[in-house]
């Protein structure tokens, strides 16, 4: 149930999203402090998912469902959405997923009617929210035996109903309905555009993610609404936190990983970056313990600076050293080791190193200037 559920909600923004991730943030409220970036079917296209589909039972079995599942509905993977911006509040205050309205909202009104009454037990209501027309989905309880099992749009959430509108004829939002009226306000307060992209996140990239506690997010109302003290963001070491994927080479299949603290100011960005340094260096001289040189590798794949009042870090994976990074973690992992045997019988298991040994230290390149040090 879960995952029908789970899936009439992509099937959603299958329908109603393609528009560049940058123009949705004129739609994320200003107070929404974590915002995720997807390009979504650019990802399913990607070299590495195509081998996971050719080598992994287990994945290629899971997918196959999937496609079978949009196809029930008149829909393939090639309608998935190319980008859509997650957005909600670390206190889980409200949540949206903020989309362009491909099409009229009468063509969205008949395919509901068409197409998913007969794949999903999920019946829609029209209503006014701020006297505003919102499609209300309700997903429906289901008789398993003698029991009426309802698990809710999202689950986690005990969610049952979510509500699909349009913020003008070009764009269209998903949200809890009973989070409506809240989102269209806080939209309307204000967007986040300016401040994510002053941040340095790259938005082109395939997936990103930010964080930022002490804008706009923590405003006097919100924390008093949330039981904080006003001055609760004045804490925070920095102003917004993220990070962004991409796979990059002539095959797509080198990682690179890009990270960006924006800190209260420069000296605060330049011993950071310091701080960075070491907790790198103790970080994977423990997670590589068994194997030092590969330990040196990956730090030396890693560089971290400071750039004004930025802590910026980008770690270039190829292909080989992140599938050596991914075997020696998954032969060192707890349930591996328990099995004892497998595809990793080989590896031997964890081998504590002598105090009056020196083990190299991974060496990621950290810029930090004379000047910083002294502001």
């Amino acid at each position: 149930m879960m995952r029908k559920s789970g899936l009439f909600l992509i099937v959603c923004c299958c329908l109603l999203v393609n528009v560049p991730a940058a123009s949705l943030l004129d739609f994320v409220p200003d107070n929404a402090d974590l915002i995720l970036g997807l390009r979504v079917t650019d990802s399913l296209n990607l070299p590495l998912v195509k081998e996971m589909r050719q080598n992994d039972k287990e994945f290629a079995g899971k997918y196959t469902s999937f496609e079978k599942e949009l196809e029930k509905n008149g829909l393939s993977v090639k309608d998935m959405p190319p980008q859509a911006v997650v957005f909600g509040r670390q206190d889980r205050a409200y949540w949206g997923i903020v989309m362009d309205a491909t099409i009229p909202e009468a063509k969205f009104v008949e395919l509901l009617k068409t197409k998913f009454k007969s794949g999903y037990n999920v019946e829609y209501t029209v209503e006014k929210v701020n006297g505003q027309t919102v499609y209300c989905l309700e997903n429906k309880p289901v008789k398993v035996g003698e029991t009426l099992v309802d698990s809710g749009m999202l689950g986690q959430r005990d969610m049952k109903k979510i509500g699909v509108f349009y913020l003008n004829p070009d764009v269209a939002l998903v949200t809890d309905f009973q989070e409506a009226g809240r989102v269209m306000d806080e939209i309307k307060k204000g967007n986040c555009k300016q401040f994510i992209d002053n941040s340095g996140i790259n938005q082109q990239a395939l997936a990103w993610i930010i964080y930022h506690p002490s804008m706009p997010a923590a405003r006097a109302s919100d924390a008093a609404g949330n039981g904080m003290p006003e001055q609760a963001s004045a804490a925070q070491p920095f102003k917004s936190m993220g990070m962004a994927l991409n796979f990059n080479g002539s095959e797509q299949k080198d990682i690179a990983l890009d990270a960006v603290i924006d800190c209260k100011n420069q000296n605060s960005a330049a011993m950071m970056a310091m701080q960075a340094q070491g907790m790198v260096m103790l970080g994977l001289s423990s997670a590589f313990k068994d194997n030092p040189a590969l330990a040196a590798d990956v730090g030396n794949a890693l560089k971290v600076q400071a750039d004004g009042s930025k802590v910026k870090a980008n770690l270039q994976l190829p292909e080989k050293l992140h599938k050596q990074v991914k075997d020696y973690l998954i032969s060192h992992s707890p349930d591996s080791q328990a099995a004892g045997d497998g595809e990793f019988d080989a590896v031997p298991a964890s081998k504590p190193v002598p105090l009056n040994k020196t083990v190299p230290a991974a060496k990621p390149a950290v810029t930090v200037s004379k000047t910083d040090i002294a502001k």
